[in-house]
C-alpha cells in the first residue's frame, strides 16, 4: 500500500511540474494578440516588401522552426543524419518556410485579424530538435475578417519554450503547416522512382546500406526545398 502511494505522489508530482510549465490558455491568448496587435496588423498598411520582412522576423523570433522542421522530416531520416546534415537541412528548411509563409502572411495583411478562443488542444509536440519530449500545447482560434466574404478561421498551436510561448503549428484557410509540410516531405520519400534510384546506387552499400539510401533520399528532400524556396 505504501508503494503505491509512493508511487501515486511521485505520479502526481511530476504531472504538476508539467502542467506547471506548460502555457496556460490565458497566456497563449495574449501572445497571440500581442502577435497580431504590434506585429501584424501594425504593418498592414506599410509596403509590401516591409510587411514580408516583418513576418519573416515574427517567424524567426515567435516560430519553433527547428522543432517543426524535424517534425516534418520525421524521426527516421533525422536519425540518419550526422550534425552536418542537420545543419544544412534546418537552413534550408528555415528558408523555405519564411519565404513561403510570410508571403502568405502579407496576403492577409490587409484584413482584421480578432482572437476568439484559447484552450488546451489534445496535441502535444517536442520542442526545439534537442528533445523528443511531449509538451502539452495550448490552441488559439481567431478569425480574419475582410468585407468580401465570409471570417477564415485561423488556429495557432501554442507550446512552451524556456519559460516563454513559441507557435509549433498554424492552420490557415487549409491544412495545417505542419501538415501539409509533412505531406510533401512523405511523398518525396515514399516516391517509387526516388526509392529505385537510391536503392541501385547503395546495392554494394552492405551494412551501411540504410544509412546510404536514406542518404539519397535527404538529397531529393533538399532539391526540393532549395527549388521551393
Amino acid at each position: 500500500m505504501k508503494k503505491l502511494n509512493f508511487l501515486g505522489i511521485a505520479f502526481l508530482s511530476i504531472f504538476f511540474v508539467q502542467t506547471q510549465a506548460a502555457v496556460s490558455p490565458p497566456q497563449a491568448k495574449a501572445f497571440i494578440q500581442s502577435l497580431i496587435s504590434e506585429g501584424i496588423l501594425y504593418w498592414k498598411d506599410k509596403p509590401y516588401a516591409e510587411q514580408v520582412s516583418k513576418f519573416k522576423e515574427i517567424m524567426e523570433t515567435k516560430f519553433d522552426l527547428d522543432g517543426i522542421a524535424k517534425r516534418v522530416l520525421g524521426e527516421r531520416l533525422w536519425g540518419y543524419m550526422d550534425m552536418k546534415q542537420r545543419a544544412a537541412y534546418l537552413n534550408l528548411f528555415r528558408q523555405m518556410l519564411l519565404n513561403r509563409y510570410s508571403n502568405k502572411f502579407s496576403n492577409y495583411g490587409g484584413q482584421n485579424i480578432v482572437v476568439v478562443d484559447a484552450s488546451a488542444s489534445f496535441k502535444s509536440f517536442p520542442i526545439g530538435v534537442d528533445s523528443n519530449n511531449l509538451k502539452p500545447q495550448i490552441v488559439v482560434t481567431s478569425e480574419l475578417h475582410n468585407s468580401g466574404g465570409a471570417p477564415v478561421k485561423v488556429e495557432w498551436y501554442v507550446g512552451e519554450e524556456n519559460g516563454h510561448p513559441i507557435i509549433t503549428d498554424i492552420t490557415l484557410a487549409g491544412p495545417s503547416m505542419v501538415a501539409t509540410e509533412q505531406a510533401t516531405f512523405t511523398a518525396i520519400q515514399r516516391n517509387p522512382q526516388n526509392l529505385k534510384n537510391a536503392r541501385e546506387l547503395c546495392k554494394n552499400a552492405g551494412a551501411g546500406a540504410n544509412k546510404c539510401i536514406a542518404d539519397k533520399l535527404i538529397e531529393e528532400v533538399m532539391k526540393y526545398m532549395l527549388s521551393a524556396r
